[in-house]
């Protein structure tokens, strides 16, 4: 076995964002200002993501409930936010659409996050550290690709040959574990995961390709055609991989993703996915041409009846030629992100029809069922206004019975 299997790659992000998300869970339970705010922090971002709302749940139980509460009532409060502001109002319009990439405990870690690469990146430009030790020893592969693109001039130029280099090191080192090597304690799976972005560990942990999987949210419609179009989606890769077809399919391209089917237990796929996420990672931005418009002969009557041009075109002169006009896409689209935002559209759609065939009875249950990530998705998507105000009035008419239950024990005393 090679003799650098013996000590897992270590990165000095990813130790930081997992101890900030710990800091984040005992500060919830210690500090009073910050338990008093949650609720408002909940609103603005609409509940919090999937990775950090699972770690909660598996956290202390009197968080969890407490956790669950919050929740609730920022429900609550967005019914009544919702009542007494006009949907189309520019501040909800920023909630709705924002709250697919926002979450109370990713803010402090994506800040931190930023700062890190920033202080990383000045430390080679200055040369307080090479380039060599921190891509070999300090950080991941996917924050030393992070480290890539936020390079420029010179330091980019010697960046790209470095992360070519710790690929081809990670995926020459996967591949020298052989079946004793496995079984003796040191799995693909692990060393593939610390090499590529030990961050997401733990939602890998819980995203493993089983029929027993249950979703954080439980009861959520949506979440859970979701989490059912992701086994899918873990099982065609692993039939894509064992039947040769093109990668491209199927295998992911996002750190995410990737990590995910590093955890089916088969040694063949974790290799072809970590090949496909690395040449992903490699591949130079693509270059999207869009052709000019053909011109057009002008017709003799047309001659003399030219368009009035502006006065700033006239004084910059006849048009050059140019090149045709490119875009630059700086990442190969994700199958699997590609996948998840299908499925969540299908179940939105689906969603959708039933509460339209719902009954004035039905709709605040069928409506409480949503996690307030996909209570936004509804929103947006649904086909009018009248089903917009129909969905508010469910969530005051759920409001109303809750104040309810709460005031009828007091006066019973």
């Amino acid at each position: 076995m090679n003799q650098s299997m013996a000590h897992p790659w270590h990165c000095v992000v990813c130790q930081h964002l997992i101890e900030a998300d710990q800091r984040y869970l005992r500060r919830l339970q210690t500090d009073r200002r910050m338990r008093c705010t949650l609720t408002e922090a909940l609103v603005a971002s609409m509940g919090f993501c999937d990775h950090h709302w699972q770690r909660l749940q598996e956290s202390d139980p009197d968080i969890a409930d407490w956790s669950r509460r919050c929740v609730s009532e920022a429900t609550t409060r967005l019914g009544e936010l919702f009542a007494r502001t006009k949907l189309q109002d520019e501040f909800l319009q920023d909630l709705l659409f924002g709250a697919r990439s926002r979450c109370p405990a990713c803010l402090s870690s994506s800040r931190l996050e930023g700062r890190l690469l920033t202080r990383l990146l000045l430390d080679l430009e200055s040369k307080r550290t090479s380039l060599r030790s921190l891509f070999s020893t300090q950080v991941c592969f996917e924050h030393a690709r992070q480290l890539t693109g936020r390079a420029e001039g010179a330091l980019r130029v010697r960046m790209r040959p470095a992360l070519r280099k710790r690929s081809e090191h990670i995926l020459s080192a996967a591949i020298s574990i052989d079946a004793a090597d496995a079984s003796s304690g040191c799995p693909i799976e692990g060393l593939l995961t610390d090499a590529l972005y030990p961050r997401v560990e733990g939602f890998v942990e819980r995203s493993a390709c089983d029929d027993a999987l249950a979703h954080s949210t439980d009861s959520c419609p949506v979440c859970m055609e979701m989490e059912s179009g992701r086994r899918h989606w873990l099982k065609a890769v692993v039939e894509n991989i064992r039947l040769g077809q093109p990668a491209w399919l199927t295998l992911p391209t996002c750190a995410e993703h990737t990590l995910m089917c590093l955890n089916t237990g088969d040694r063949d796929v974790a290799l072809a996915v970590a090949q496909r996420y690395v040449d992903a990672s490699l591949a130079p931005p693509r270059r999207r041409v869009v052709s000019l418009v053909r011109k057009r002969r002008r017709g003799s009557t047309r001659w003399f009846n030219a368009p009035a041009a502006s006065a700033d075109a006239a004084a910059e002169g006849p048009p050059a030629e140019s090149a045709p006009a490119a875009e630059t896409v700086a990442f190969i689209h994700c199958p699997g992100c590609q996948q998840s935002d299908v499925a969540m559209r299908r179940a939105v759609f689906s969603f959708l029809r039933s509460f339209g065939r719902a009954t004035d009875m039905q709709a605040p249950l069928l409506l409480g069922q949503l996690c307030l990530k996909h209570l936004a998705e509804v929103m947006i998507y649904a086909p009018d206004e009248r089903t917009q105000a129909r969905m508010v009035k469910c969530l005051n008419k759920a409001r109303a019975k809750d104040c309810q239950a709460v005031t009828v024990p007091a006066d019973a005393l």
